[in-house]
């Protein structure tokens, strides 16, 4: 099964090269997040075309997420983290697809920072953590793609100089997304979408049979 994200940056702007993209990779379950519009407005009817089924928790104008599938329809299981307060934004989407649990994720960016909405990335992070601990000896596979906002804690991906800083590399929130992004099945591979623009991070795709959370992120700042 192959698994697929992709930060689309406004899916009713996008279409034609998701489109483009699906063709080119062919996933099994794809994992939207940036929709950019209530789940009225989502171009369901356009998806179908495409050969997928889409659950959507959309939001007008900002954030969203879906999870498209081949084949059955997903179930959703939950809109927001476990023990997280109640959210406005439409952030979270897990859903069971063809014997996998799948979340499509769109972490907060914590901007400006100090500041409550650093804050409240910093718990939206470890309220995630808890989730992936809790459901790893669980038999069934989990699967969490998503766009992270943060970078990895790694001497490759902390910038020098002033960007050292910023909310996506700051010391505080890059061991919490090293937690929740290592993967624990096969390495993702990376892509882009052909002839289309989307958010640097691009797409990425991983392969799923595992009973432990596999992880697949994006990082988008």
């Amino acid at each position: 099964m192959r698994i697929a994200t992709y930060n689309v940056n406004d899916i009713r702007k996008r279409l034609a090269p998701l489109r483009a993209w699906l063709d080119v990779t062919a996933p099994d379950i794809v994992c939207l997040q940036e929709l950019k519009c209530a789940e009225a407005a989502f171009p369901r009817r356009e998806i179908e075309q495409m050969g997928y089924h889409a659950l959507v928790h959309g939001q007008k104008s900002w954030n969203g997420v879906a999870i498209l599938s081949r084949g059955a329809a997903p179930i959703e299981i939950r809109r927001r983290l476990p023990n997280a307060a109640p959210d406005p934004q439409a952030r979270c989407l897990e859903a069971a697809v063809q014997g996998v649990v799948v979340a499509s994720l769109y972490m907060p960016n914590g901007n400006p920072r100090p500041g409550p909405k650093f804050d409240h990335k910093l718990a939206w992070f470890r309220n995630f953590n808890h989730h992936a601990r809790d459901c790893s000896p669980r038999a069934t596979p989990s699967s969490w793609p998503g766009t992270t906002t943060s970078c990895p804690p790694t001497p490759t991906s902390t910038p020098p100089g002033p960007s050292r800083t910023t909310r996506c590399c700051i010391p505080q929130s890059a061991p919490a997304t090293g937690r929740c992004s290592r993967p624990a099945g096969p390495t993702p591979s990376r892509g882009r979408p052909p002839n289309g623009r989307s958010t640097p991070s691009g797409a990425t795709c991983a392969i799923a049979g595992r009973a432990t959370p596999a992880c697949a992120s994006t990082t988008c700042c």
